[in-house]
């Protein structure tokens, strides 16, 4: 979690996994999207074909400028950078303001987990490096199917980030009871995703509303404009339902747990399990699709509260780093203190 009251620094050279970035294909997006709007211009100008004419190279044109920005942009990655006076993990977002920053005070040592999902018969087996918080929150910097693949990047930061004491009491009698909570999460529509999507549908929408109302030319308005308002009408959902969507987590004392998505009333998505000794809770940094909780237990990964892209929580009370990283510790000191009773009575 990120302190408001620390300034930290987002350029830096010391990178552990380079971030994405696109040198040549996100550029010449740009430059056709760039000429598309200047077709579109001229077409206008000119007068000759009205705003059908237009239409089509203007779609095409903020499709594709659209596309190169979201490219262009770098994305991704896991870097060390000053962070105050000291140092701190940065795990790359959409963009590097969107960075997800980890002190090096609250991490309390780098370990290798173990992760299998699915049957027992035919477990699909990740190993990733994480860096495990005083709060009993890990941090996933890395991913393979391949243990050995890990072991420079596992050397290198334990190096880095020493293991500290660890404080929290693994003892199940001195776990404290829990009750039943809920939990209601909204992130909402973050990033350049959502707002690429938007900005395309509206384009579409646009490009394909001007072909319907052409009524002269009935197959260009049955072969462009219903498709294209088709498809702008479907993008444009998506960001729309992330916008509204609110997640209802229920975590309860006998270690279970019920999961679901909510819009509109109609709820959908539901999963349950339970907490898992062999399991725990982390952050993932997805780069461009954000930051998201995982609740790993029984051989599943849950995901809660993806996408996030801010450092802090804005409007409608939308979920930032600083609220997921909250989610995160109340979820895992209810799977501390769940697992830890579970101990005691076996």
């Amino acid at each position: 979690m990120t302190p408001a009251s620390v300034e930290t620094s987002t350029t830096t050279d010391n990178w552990l996994i380079m971030p994405r970035q696109s040198a040549w294909f996100g550029p010449l997006s740009i430059a056709a999207g760039l000429s598309g709007l200047g077709l579109a211009i001229w077409a206008l100008v000119d007068a000759s074909g009205g705003l059908a004419a237009a239409i089509l190279p203007a779609m095409l044109g903020i499709v594709s400028l659209s596309g190169g920005l979201l490219l262009s942009a770098r994305r991704g990655g896991v870097a060390i950078i000053p962070h105050g006076s000291e140092t701190a993990l940065s795990l790359g977002g959409d963009r590097p303001e969107s960075a997800f920053v980890v002190p090096s005070s609250l991490i309390v040592g780098i370990r290798v987990r173990r992760v299998a999902e699915g049957d027992d018969a035919s477990p699909y087996v990740t190993f990733g490096v994480e860096a495990q918080l005083r709060s009993g929150v890990s941090i996933l910097i890395a991913e393979s199917r391949e243990e050995e693949e890990l072991t420079p990047l596992f050397q290198e930061l334990t190096a880095r980030f020493p293991g500290r004491p660890d404080d929290r009491s693994s003892s199940g009698a001195d776990a404290p009871a829990v009750a039943d909570q809920t939990l209601l999460v909204h992130v909402g529509a973050q990033g350049h995703l959502p707002r690429t999507l938007g900005l395309v549908a509206l384009a579409m929408l646009g490009a394909g509303a001007v072909a319907l109302a052409d009524t002269s030319n009935a197959a260009y308005a049955t072969f462009i404009g219903v498709p294209l308002a088709g498809l702008g009408l479907v993008l444009g959902v998506l960001p729309a339902l992330k916008a509204m969507t609110t997640e209802r987590l229920v975590l309860s004392s006998d270690g279970r747990y019920h999961h679901e998505y909510r819009a509109l009333g109609i709820g959908w998505g539901a999963r349950e399990g339970r907490s898992d000794s062999r399991g725990g809770v982390r952050l993932r940094q997805r780069g461009l699709m954000g930051c998201t909780v995982e609740l790993i237990g029984e051989r599943r990964i849950q995901l809660i509260a993806g996408g996030v892209q801010t450092a802090g929580g804005g409007l409608n009370q939308t979920v930032g780093h600083r609220e997921l990283m909250t989610l995160a510790e109340a979820i895992a000191a209810w799977h501390h203190t769940t697992t830890s009773a579970s101990r005691g009575d076996e």
